[in-house]
């Protein structure tokens, strides 16, 4: 039994890390408002491509954006750190999409320590950014 509730308490013990991805396409249902009969509203195929990654301390809404710790450029892609460290605030994850106003925003949990996020500036979506090869936070 003491074993029992020593190897639990061990179990418990262990940090906790949580990964968290932004997904890499966006769908989108947007209804255009035509200003009149003579307009047509047309859309482009998706999927939306992640573009972006923004870290915020505490909500977006609140424009505290974390700074990058470091950023490289190395055989053909950007590399970007944000190292996060303890905050009173939660700290959120944004992912941008091309073509599109919408965003997808989630909290990371607590033990989320940094992000690390991989461009390709080969491709590009004009203003919107570069494609992001990979992205991860944990």
């Amino acid at each position: 039994m003491r074993l029992v509730l020593a190897t639990a308490a061990a179990v418990l013990a262990l940090n906790v890390h949580a990964e968290v991805v932004c997904p890499d396409s966006l769908e989108v249902r947007q209804q255009a408002v035509t200003p009149s009969e003579d307009w047509t509203a047309t859309y482009t195929d998706p999927p939306l491509r992640l573009t972006g990654v923004t870290v915020f301390d505490g909500p977006p809404s609140q424009k505290h954006k974390v700074k990058p710790y470091s950023t490289k450029t190395t055989q053909g892609e950007v590399r970007i750190f944000w190292r996060l460290p303890v905050s009173r605030r939660n700290f959120h994850l944004m992912c941008t999409y091309e073509r599109t106003s919408a965003n997808l925003v989630t909290v990371l949990p607590p033990g989320v320590t940094g992000c690390n996020a991989v461009f390709d500036p080969r491709v590009s979506y004009g203003r919107e950014g570069y494609a992001v090869k990979r992205m991860v936070c944990n």
